[in-house]
């Protein structure tokens, strides 16, 4: 939340950012959604805290980064619960807290989605680096 609090007090009402500064907004978004990696966020959140119209951030970050705001916070949140699985042995209910954690609530889609990019589902995932540590620790 610092990030946050940090950006709300450099704003003020009249401190809209121009439209034509897209470029600038893209980063600015980038920083952001890059510091909350343990929860989703909206795009109105996002406007707030940017002071800043959906639109404009929505065409900088897509000019400078190929995807949507929304579309890279998810991406980024799956890559690290991937990056946790593989770098610690899980228990079956720590998957789910995991998730959590990371701001997936509807387990389904956590798990659609995280195939999607990663072509296994997450608990084939932690089985494979669980059998990783087991014959790391068995050499």
């Amino acid at each position: 939340m610092f990030l946050e609090d940090v950006i709300m007090s450099l704003a003020t009402n009249t401190d809209v950012v121009k439209r034509s500064d897209t470029n600038y907004l893209g980063h600015r978004a980038f920083e952001v959604l890059s510091a909350r990696k343990t929860s989703a966020m909206t795009l109105p959140e996002l406007c707030t805290l940017l002071n800043a119209p959906a639109r404009s951030i929505q065409r900088g970050f897509k000019k400078i980064y190929g995807t949507s705001p929304l579309d890279y916070h998810s991406i980024y949140r799956l890559n690290c619960v991937r990056n946790y699985l593989m770098q610690n042995a899980t228990e079956q209910g720590e998957l789910t807290a995991l998730s959590r954690y990371y701001g997936f609530n509807h387990l389904g889609r956590f798990s659609k989605h995280y195939k999607e990019l990663f072509g296994v589902l997450p608990s084939q995932d932690k089985a494979s680096s669980n059998a990783s540590d087991r014959l790391a620790r068995a050499n």
